[in-house]
């Protein structure tokens, strides 16, 4: 898409999944408009929290206390993922969006190593955050072709044990995921729902880690790793 030309380190070429970023960026077809303006849904987010911080943060005591934060579950999560990359890469007029937060759960692989690149550059800038949530066993957020990869620190749950903290944390397909996500397995389709996410997260033996902050997560992972995962 045209909003993220030239966005790579060095200006190089990203790739993105076509279909989130067709979705998020492209004009809205006039047969789908609720007015006559062809904005795209970026363009019309980035429109509505830009009114809304003017309207009531900008000029407040507390106005540098606010945090832009972004979130979704699967499809969701994706275009979470790359909202937040684009908001942060191509918006310099609006001081609220010099420092965005993405929390995503079950998000598939959204771009190639050269989106991951620009994502992690933003990262160090301090720009970007980005902490994804995923089950062991959820076919959805594992990488399904070489080149793409996934982005951020990585909250990775398992049914009856701690959750693992890392960074970046891609993890192959497998193919007897796909073919239990197709077949007659129902804990494969259970384990993308939001209500095992919620199960897992609420285990004991992970209460310390949902007292940590975004940039204690951030601390113990990928700036320990100087953002090389």
């Amino acid at each position: 898409p045209d909003v993220l030309k030239n966005c790579g380190v060095g200006e190089k070429e990203v790739k993105t999944h076509s279909g989130f970023s067709s979705y998020l960026f492209d004009q809205i077809p006039e047969e789908e408009r609720m007015s006559s303006n062809p904005r795209s849904k970026f363009e019309r987010m980035v429109a509505a929290i830009q009114e809304i911080y003017d309207q009531d943060i900008a000029g407040k005591p507390d106005a540098d206390e606010w945090d832009l934060v972004v979130s979704g579950h699967s499809l969701g999560g994706g275009l979470a993922n790359l909202f937040t990359f684009a908001i942060a890469k191509t918006q310099n007029d609006c001081k609220f969006f010099d420092k965005v937060t993405s929390v995503t759960f079950a998000a598939p692989v959204v771009g190639d190593d050269e989106y991951n690149k620009a994502f992690q550059d933003l990262e160090k800038k301090g720009a970007i955050r980005q902490i994804r949530v995923s089950n062991e066993g959820d076919v959805v957020p594992t990488q399904p072709v070489p080149g793409y990869t996934q982005n951020g620190v990585n909250l990775h749950l398992y049914p009856e044990k701690p959750v693992v903290l890392d960074y970046r944390n891609s993890k192959l397909l497998r193919p007897w995921w796909l073919l239990n996500w197709f077949g007659s397995d129902p804990t494969v389709l259970d384990n993308h729902m939001f209500p095992e996410y919620r199960k897992r997260l609420s285990l004991a033996e992970n209460a310390s880690i949902l007292e940590k902050s975004v940039n204690d997560l951030y601390a113990e992972t990928a700036v320990a790793k100087n953002f090389s995962g």
